[in-house]
Formats: structure tokens, C-alpha cells, sequence
């Protein structure tokens, strides 16, 4: 009986942090494929001169977000999206947790300028909470 509570209260400790490690292992996941389109989208922009919205169109065979038609990262834990202005001369791009929920940070969101947000509530306005850190968490 008694190593049945020792064991109950091991679980207990460890299961919330295994859970904290495989959610940051996403995040890192969802970052790398942010910066990795970012890169393509700058590649892009020096041969055409201007950025484009259609992520899967600027890889050649070697693309920086999977060989998928959905866009998603390596494993399939994200989905990146890429919005532009008007004019084809910024590009947002936002990594959606697919198939999980990530109750601390939401969305990851990039700009071309390398300002990183998160969208906690995932309503698509990018907000940065008052506390800077929980950016920093989630983009460590």
C-alpha cells in the first residue's frame, strides 16, 4: 500500500513536468519552422522582388515547412500561415497548434521586422501579454 502512494505521489510530480517538457519541445518546433519560412520568404523576396502569401511556392524540392499541401511543420504539430500587405513588401507568419491545445501561448506569430508574439486566446490579433516573459517562454 505504501508504495502505491509513493508511487501515486511520483506521478503526480512528474507527469506535469513531462507534460511542460513535451510542450516546449512543440513551441521549439513551431519557432524553427517560423524562422525557417522567414528565411524562404526573404530568399523569395531577393529573386521576385516582393514577398508572397503562398508559403508552399517558394520552396523548391527542399521546403523549409514539410512536403505537405497543408503547410504544417515537421511533425505536424503546427500549421503556418502567411499573410501580406498589400503591396507584397511585409509578411506576417503565424505557426496554430494543430491537434493539441497550448493553453500558455497560443499562437506563434512572426513578423518581417523579427517581432515575435504570441496569440494567447488564438483570435488572430497577435497580442503580447503585459507579462514580456510569457513571449520569452514561449519562444525561448
Amino acid at each position: 500500500m505504501i508504495t502505491i502512494v509513493i508511487v501515486g505521489i511520483l506521478a503526480s510530480v512528474a507527469y506535469p513536468s513531462y507534460i511542460d517538457y513535451v510542450d516546449s519541445s512543440r513551441r521549439s518546433e513551431g519557432a524553427v519552422a517560423l524562422l525557417s519560412v522567414a528565411s524562404e520568404l526573404e530568399r523569395y523576396y531577393t529573386r521576385e522582388g516582393e514577398y508572397t502569401d503562398d508559403i508552399q511556392g517558394t520552396y523548391g524540392d527542399d521546403a523549409a515547412v514539410a512536403d505537405e499541401p497543408d503547410n504544417t511543420s515537421e511533425t505536424g504539430v503546427y500549421t503556418i500561415t502567411a499573410v501580406t500587405n498589400d503591396d507584397d513588401t511585409t509578411f506576417t507568419l503565424t505557426a496554430a497548434p494543430t491537434g493539441w491545445n497550448d493553453g500558455l501561448c497560443g499562437n506563434l506569430i512572426l513578423t518581417k521586422t523579427g517581432i515575435r508574439r504570441v496569440d494567447i486566446d488564438q483570435d488572430g490579433n497577435g497580442e503580447e501579454p503585459e507579462d514580456l516573459a510569457v513571449v520569452d517562454d514561449c519562444w525561448h
